[in-house]
């Protein structure tokens, strides 16, 4: 991992950010969600977005932060108040999304960004946060598991590429 840092997003890194989105989901999504959807996401339809999201500065209660190898983004993670009915959005933070180009994977990355983002929840003052996972994707359940999230027992299903999916909800204490 040389010259890996973790930073905060901004505007400028739309493009990096949608492309580590829309090719982690290919990957990771493969077999669990609709292939001809999976194969349908392109970055540059997403980079107008993600601009317009990463421009609207909530920091340090919302944001997105990057890892950066060698000038290039591999990886993001992007966090906002729970939206959940039943949390306190002044004190449980929600983790939108932490992705890693899959090139990356296994290599640390996913660990630096989290270890990074619970940095920043712990400093916007969170005690708690959530974040909902694809049911089945035992993948990214374990990768939450060892940095400290467990499921709550929440369950939803959520409209992606046309069709429900389960997903489940973790949580993890802040501080």
């Amino acid at each position: 991992m040389t010259d890996l840092i973790v930073r905060k997003a901004g505007e400028a890194d739309a493009a990096g950010v949608a492309l580590v989105h829309v090719r982690s989901w290919q990957e990771a999504y493969r077999g669990q969600i609709d292939q001809a959807y999976l194969d349908s996401l392109h970055p540059a339809a997403r980079v107008k977005s993600w601009a317009e999201g990463l421009a609207d500065d909530g920091w340090p209660r919302k944001g997105t932060l990057v890892a950066v190898q060698n000038e290039e983004i591999i990886g993001f993670a992007s966090f906002a108040q729970a939206r959940d009915d039943d949390l306190d959005p002044a004190s449980v933070v929600d983790m939108q999304a932490i992705y890693v180009l899959p090139g990356s994977w296994r290599g640390g990355v996913g660990r630096l960004l989290m270890s990074a983002a619970v940095d920043a929840f712990a400093g916007a003052g969170y005690a708690g946060a959530v974040l909902w996972v694809l049911d089945g994707n035992t993948r990214a359940a374990r990768f939450y598991e060892t940095t400290g999230w467990r499921a709550d027992g929440a369950r939803k299903q959520n409209l992606i590429g046309g069709r429900e999916h389960d997903v489940i909800r973790m949580r993890r204490t802040i501080g």
